[in-house]
């Protein structure tokens, strides 16, 4: 679920610079509102079932594939203007928000599995 949803930014960002040539800011200002980000999406699919979260990932992950292919370089490479300030471009968005973001979570994985290898109980 969490992958998928980040993944769904990068393509809402993807959209945005279709509609309007910048996307919107989520307006997660800090590692706070960031988590509770997070939060509410682990809230909203708490009661997913693996299919289910495994059928979003997939889905998310073939959409953000077709809606990077929509792209041209300009809209990848180009300095975003507005609340970007020129200091990022679509391109380092998309990665932040897709495969950038999934190593962390891949070693977050591996330590909890590791863990019900050996036993122990994982975090909640």
């Amino acid at each position: 679920g969490h992958i998928a949803m980040w993944q769904r930014v990068a393509i809402q960002f993807i959209a945005d610079v279709h509609r309007t040539g910048l996307p919107a800011s989520l307006g997660l200002d800090g590692d706070a509102a960031v988590d509770a980000y997070n939060r509410r999406g682990f809230e909203e699919r708490r009661t997913w079932p693996l299919a289910r979260i495994r059928a979003d990932l997939d889905a998310s992950y073939q959409d953000l594939r077709a809606a990077i292919e929509s792209l041209n370089d300009e809209q990848l490479h180009a300095p975003l203007g507005g609340p970007w300030h020129g200091a990022v471009t679509l391109e380092q968005l998309i990665a932040t928000n897709s495969f950038d973001h999934n190593p962390e979570h891949v070693a977050q994985i591996r330590r909890v599995r590791d863990m019900l290898q050996r036993g122990e109980n994982a975090p909640t």
